[in-house]
């Protein structure tokens, strides 16, 4: 199924100069995502990762920017309470815990800043007991993406992109995987809306304060 994405932009200081001065929220809730499970078929679950980066308001015309920090967390929505075929899945592998990582896909340009990196920040949660519990809590990160450089002087648009999915790994008890694999749970992306925000780019030898 497709999912519904929504970006955001938060303002969150004003005034040429600002290091980092706007919020950019990129990603949201995706409803409908699967992942086949051995012995099972097709199981369904939302998942969502929501990526914070404070991103500059202001550059200098070929100078790099500060690298962005950036703040995400992730969810996903797989039941695996005592009696679904899920839970009766990894019992019979002999699961015991679940690892879960949020492959975030990132992608930020204007039209003078393709930016070829596309930071990629994967994030995880491991070893949640199986027993006692009938779905996986949220987890988070941190972390800094690629500087910026802007090669013209003037007002530039920056746009974000965003795509993830999540991996979930039950282990047995020795720690390693199970028969069942890795899980891939993950929706066909939709087409925007973007998060947007624009930079004021100066001549290269302006000093900005």
């Amino acid at each position: 199924m497709v999912a519904a994405l929504v970006g955001g932009l938060v303002v969150a200081g004003a005034g040429t100069g600002s290091a980092a001065a706007v919020t950019v929220r990129i990603g949201d809730s995706l409803s409908g995502c699967s992942t086949a499970v051995p012995g099972v078929g097709t199981v369904t679950a939302d998942i969502a990762a929501h990526i914070e980066v404070d991103a500059p308001d202001t550059a200098r015309q070929g100078v790099p920017t500060a690298p962005l920090p950036y703040r995400g967390t992730a969810s996903v929505g797989l039941d695996f309470a005592q009696g679904t075929p899920l839970r009766q899945a990894l019992d019979g592998a002999g699961a015991v815990t679940l690892d879960a990582t949020a492959r975030v896909f990132l992608r930020y340009h204007s039209p003078q800043f393709p930016n070829t990196e596309n930071p990629r920040p994967y994030f995880s949660v491991t070893g949640v007991p199986i027993a006692g519990n009938s779905t996986l809590p949220e987890w988070s990160t941190s972390g800094e993406l690629p500087p910026m450089v802007f090669d013209r002087v003037g007002t530039e648009p920056t746009r974000y992109y965003q795509s993830f999915n999540v991996l979930v790994t039950p282990r047995g008890a020795d720690g390693g995987p199970t028969a069942l694999g890795t899980l891939d749970v993950h929706c066909i992306y939709p087409p925007g809306p973007y998060s947007t925000h624009r930079v004021e780019v100066s001549p290269g030898n302006r000093h900005i304060t």
